[in-house]
């Protein structure tokens, strides 16, 4: 990945969903997708402290805990959650059994979430957070720390990335980077030689004009998480057919083209997917097979 000796599974396993309230499979079910997921050479879980309440990191930190060495951990912070927000950590199991028919929720609560989303990034906050994240994932070092989603003026701020310096050379964190919210913020990213690593949306619809910035990233030296390979449904569909060439010979989902279409760029080293259940798993796992 990038200039680092990290090795991931070009298909990432996402995990904002597999504790979330809106997560329709049991506990049992999501640990076994994990279970498997390893089994079947996928090594990259990307998380975030506010994911599920904290309760991603801890699902992670459980499943995999006699397996540490084996699996990559990517966690970020940056973003808060408010007190009604955390106090849903623990009323959930009350609340998933009402709202999980409704299809829509799963729509309506990102939305709302999106829409009274604060952020964070006092250099004591990143660190409290980051040892909240070590001891949720039951080890003592994340392989990758992500800003999440900050702002240019945190970006351009020498504070926040003083104190990972320093927490890097602590041993808590192996290396750092940002998760942007925008293809301008990573170009604003290469200012800062000490990132090793930018995780960016990117999609069949919008990849192909990211491709100047994805190379010069690449020839800088920078690792490229791809996240977000399947938003905008509607245009992403539209593309794939459009290109149809190669992919339409498969019988691949249209989920798996769109992972395949982005990994199709040598430049990016991982593409997140999301997948709570064995079935998500096993059709994801065709991507990088065919």
């Amino acid at each position: 990945m990038g200039n680092t000796d990290l090795k991931p599974s070009v298909l990432g396993f996402g995990c904002s969903k597999i504790a979330s309230l809106t997560t329709r499979y049991t506990t049992k079910e999501v640990s076994s997708t994990l279970e498997q997921a390893l089994d079947n050479g996928i090594t990259f879980y990307d998380t975030a402290d506010i994911y599920g309440q904290g309760d991603s990191e801890r699902l992670l930190g459980k499943v995999f805990n006699k397996q540490r060495g084996k699996v990559i951990f990517c966690s970020k912070a940056g973003l808060t959650l408010s007190a009604p927000q955390r106090l849903i950590r623990y009323i959930k199991p009350f609340l998933r059994s009402g709202i999980t028919h409704l299809q829509s929720t799963s729509k309506k609560t990102t939305e709302i979430r999106e829409k009274i989303e604060q952020q964070c990034f006092e250099p004591s906050y990143i660190r409290n957070q980051i040892e909240s994240s070590l001891r949720r994932l039951k080890t003592d070092y994340l392989d990758l720390f992500l800003l999440h989603n900050p702002p240019e003026n945190i970006i351009s701020s020498d504070e926040i990335f003083d104190v990972l310096d320093t927490i890097k050379s602590q041993g808590h964190i192996r290396y750092y980077g940002v998760s942007c919210r925008t293809h301008e913020d990573a170009q604003l990213c290469l200012q800062r030689p000490s990132i090793s690593c930018l995780q960016l949306n990117l999609n069949p619809g919008n990849i192909e004009s990211a491709q100047e910035l994805l190379t010069t990233l690449n020839n800088s030296g920078y690792g490229i998480i791809a996240r977000e390979c399947l938003a905008n449904k509607q245009a992403l569909l539209h593309q794939l057919e459009a290109n149809a060439t190669d992919l339409s010979k498969s019988n691949l989902s249209p989920a798996c083209q769109a992972i395949n279409a982005v990994l199709q760029h040598d430049e990016i080293d991982v593409a997140l997917a999301g997948m709570a259940c064995r079935k998500h798993l096993s059709d994801n796992l065709k991507a990088i097979v065919e």
